[in-house]
């Protein structure tokens, strides 16, 4: 995606029951969703907050709905022109709100329902990113229903070798998540990681902390890799955001040799995946310059401190312009597969 491809996209797109018409500045109804019932929520409403803002600015008519189980979704079949999901999480990043707007056929920012779900569920990711020529960290998976889960994490320990990273399968934000350096901590980080459901063991691999945005499509531009450097001892949801509690360095301290592979780790993880509009892929880069890929963000941060911002204003997109170029991809793609519906 290139600056000028940028440039055509503030063009607005609106669809309707017939072809798309291509509308200069049309102020669109935006219905921006948030919440969900997942630990995230906070974040959620701090990125909807952010998103909101840019978009009215923007001159369009933007409404916030919080994602409940009372919510009526019918508002969605007549008001609303399309749908900017910034709720990160369970039923926000997992599927579920994807599934309700494609039966409502209503154009959403972010990628369908099998990437999102599969995105989700780190044990799946990894297990589909195997079959593509990417580094992962050695791992398996500890069900919530197991009979003996701490001696489980122990056995990890011993397989894997210390320290041993123990984190939910499902949800983001490292909420849950414990780095353990011994047998004696794998019960503690049972109980830290299990309420969320089943867990994850890994291998911790050291090195460097680092993360990739892609925004577009056809293709998706590859933002410069972003250095996370946490003042706590783990970067953990606390120093992802509170103000000051880390560091996103830009470009990352890194030679050119990794900084390549890590972006060619991100894209090969982006499109083996499937995901399309935005995502953010976490890695850790080793000493000989190797990126390990951790985890795939779909609906990646969009607060004052989350790194997907600070990663596309380092390539050229500042906030305002992306979420612009967001909207403008979800309207595209609707209008897409209109025409080629009443084509048929």
């Amino acid at each position: 995606m290139t600056e000028e491809t940028i440039k055509v996209s503030m063009m607005r797109m609106r669809t309707g029951r017939g072809n798309a018409v291509l509308l200069p500045d049309a102020n669109l109804r935006i219905a921006v969703l948030w919440g969900g019932e997942s630990a995230e929520r906070e974040v959620s409403a701090q990125s909807a907050s952010q998103v909101s803002s840019a978009l009215s600015a923007a001159g369009h008519t933007v409404s916030r709905h919080e994602i409940t189980p009372d919510l009526d979704f019918a508002f969605l079949r007549t008001g609303i022109d399309v749908a900017f999901i910034a709720a990160h999480g369970a039923y926000g990043e997992d599927g579920t709100i994807q599934g309700i707007l494609e039966l409502l056929h209503v154009p959403y920012v972010g990628s369908d329902v099998a990437t999102s779900a599969l995105c989700f569920d780190k044990y799946l990711t990894k297990r589909m990113l195997r079959t593509a020529d990417l580094h992962l960290p050695l791992g398996h998976c500890i069900s919530v229903q197991s009979a003996e889960p701490v001696h489980a994490i122990q056995e990890a320990g011993a397989a894997y070798g210390y320290p041993l990273v123990v984190k939910p399968r499902r949800g983001g934000s490292t909420i849950g998540l414990s780095i353990i350096h011994g047998p004696e901590e794998a019960e503690a980080a049972w109980n830290q990681a299990s309420p969320f459901g089943d867990v994850l063991v890994e291998e911790c691999i050291e090195g460097t902390e680092i993360t990739v945005a892609i925004v577009g499509n056809e293709p998706p531009l590859v933002c410069p890799p972003i250095e996370i450097v946490s003042h706590n001892p783990v970067y953990d949801y606390d120093a992802k955001y509170t103000p000051g509690a880390s560091e996103h360095v830009i470009p990352a301290r890194l030679p050119e040799q990794a900084i390549a592979a890590c972006r060619d780790a991100a894209l090969l993880a982006h499109t083996t995946l499937g995901c399309r509009d935005l995502s953010r892929t976490d890695m850790i880069v080793d000493a000989s310059g190797t990126p390990h890929v951790l985890e795939i963000n779909t609906i990646p941060g969009l607060t004052q401190v989350s790194l997907l911002p600070d990663a596309a204003n380092a390539a050229g997109v500042p906030f305002p312009a992306l979420c612009e170029l967001l909207i403008d991809l979800a309207l595209h793609r609707s209008t897409k597969e209109l025409n080629e519906a009443t084509a048929q």
